[in-house]
């Protein structure tokens, strides 16, 4: 299979993309910061000067695509592909996905494991090229173990 040309354009977006996953991740955290029994070396204001840095970059990022590529979608990259995927989990939670802009790097893995806002744990999975799911897991009944109960996609 050959390796498709990918333009300066998706670059871009990718990396708009990455930045805006990590922000997600970020602002996501700040729930858990208020918890008295939460131990977490990072304090409010630093997390919400890395959120702000990171929007900022975002915004920049997406500044220099329209400027350079006014007519190019931040959506979606040249093939039609979409640039970012998106999970709805639960309790109003998403989980952010850039996607790679060759598709070849988008094959099917588990991603991670996250914990929602409420304490749910999920574990995010790649299903095929472009389409995400999440696994909810639970305590198996007296033996320690993980178990699959919900997928959600």
């Amino acid at each position: 299979m050959s390796t498709p040309t990918i333009s300066a354009a998706d670059w871009l977006k990718f990396t708009a993309a990455v930045v805006e996953q990590t922000r997600d991740e970020l602002e996501a955290l700040t729930p858990r910061l208020s918890s008295p029994s939460d131990v977490v070396a990072v304090t409010r204001l630093d997390l919400d000067t890395a959120c702000a840095r990171l929007e900022q970059v975002r915004e920049m990022l997406r500044g220099v695509v329209a400027l350079y590529c006014a007519d190019q979608d931040m959506e979606r990259y040249a093939t039609g592909r979409p640039v970012m995927g998106r999970l709805r989990i639960c309790d109003g939670s998403q989980y952010l996905q850039p996607w790679h802009p060759d598709p070849a790097h988008d094959s099917p893995r588990e991603i991670r494991t996250v914990t929602t806002r409420n304490g749910t744990r999920k574990r995010i999975l790649v299903s095929a090229p472009g389409h995400l799911e999440s696994v909810t897991l639970t305590e198996a009944a007296g033996d320690g173990q993980s178990a699959l109960a919900q997928t959600e996609r």
